[in-house]
């Protein structure tokens, strides 16, 4: 049973990557009542704006992407977004791996 959570636990970077993603395609960080993106991530996850900053610089590199043409495109790293997606533990914590992003 430990296990299994623990996989969930690895899975979860890889939904929040591509939640992330898609608040910043399409809504608006004013319409859900903050003043940026980070803003709105840190009001409603309770989290600090730190912290929010370094999950959108995460799901850059791990989110789905799209072309201006609007066609998809694979994250910048699609060897560790796999990974996530997976369950399987790519580092000492789920964005140790991701350049530029806080362990």
């Amino acid at each position: 049973m430990q296990s299994r959570l623990e996989a969930v636990a690895w899975k979860r970077p890889a939904i929040t990557c591509k939640l992330i993603a898609r608040l910043a395609a399409e809504a608006s960080p004013v319409g859900l009542g903050g003043k940026n993106l980070a803003d709105v991530l840190a009001t409603r996850l309770r989290i600090s704006t730190t912290e929010a900053r370094r999950r959108m610089k995460t799901a850059e590199s791990l989110g789905p992407r799209t072309a201006i043409t609007g066609e998809p495109l694979a994250p910048k790293l699609p060897h560790v977004a796999k990974a996530h997606a997976d369950g399987a533990p790519t580092g000492t914590s789920p964005t140790s791996t991701v350049p530029g992003a806080a362990p």
